[in-house]
């Protein structure tokens, strides 16, 4: 059984929100969905414009400026998305519980307990498990899921003995990828 105390920090529950709706590995396919739209539709107007303008010419330095232009749209692209996720999880850090709550982890499943609330989940309730450098998320549904920063960990046998929790209990689907995502 490990016991961890800690609260969750605003940059955890914005990192834990982008990760989620974004970098998620079963996020792969619509990540590059999204971009290639953005780009194809961008080269559409870019060929609108170049035909409505006969007297345009199709040089190097017009692929350059295409070029840079849809580099630049990915870029914006990207830290437009990251913003969005960033202020779900700021409304989330606003609405929580700043105080520190005690995490027991057990063959039974999580207790989580805090001031006002006290809750239990069972392994079987996690459906998907990420881990990045910072944290470990183990997800209930497709925007549910409890955040465990890696910096809350005592030691690395309590880190390791919390990973083999985690392969002893959690179901194998866990770690395999959400199929049509």
């Amino acid at each position: 059984m490990i016991t961890l105390n800690y609260s969750i920090t605003e940059q955890e529950y914005k990192d834990f929100y982008h990760y989620l709706g974004w970098l998620a590995p079963d996020r792969k396919i619509y990540r590059v969905r999204y971009q290639l739209t953005s780009l194809v539709t961008y080269l559409a107007l870019f060929a609108v414009l170049y035909f409505l303008t006969k007297p345009f010419s199709l040089g190097i330095p017009t692929i350059i400026v295409v070029a840079v232009v849809a580099l630049g749209l990915y870029y914006y692209n990207n830290f437009r998305i990251k913003r969005h996720f960033y202020k779900i999880g700021q409304r989330v850090y606003d609405d929580s519980d700043k105080e520190d709550s005690e995490m027991i982890i057990g063959e039974s499943g999580i207790i989580a307990k805090s001031k006002d609330s006290d809750a239990h989940y069972k392994w079987s309730a996690f459906i998907k498990k990420y881990e990045t450098d910072s944290a470990y998320y183990l997800i209930m549904s497709s925007n549910i899921g409890l955040v465990i920063p890696k910096r809350v960990f005592k030691s690395k046998g309590e880190k390791e003995s919390f990973q083999s929790m985690l392969a002893q209990y959690l179901s194998l689907q866990a770690d395999l990828p959400i199929p049509g995502r």
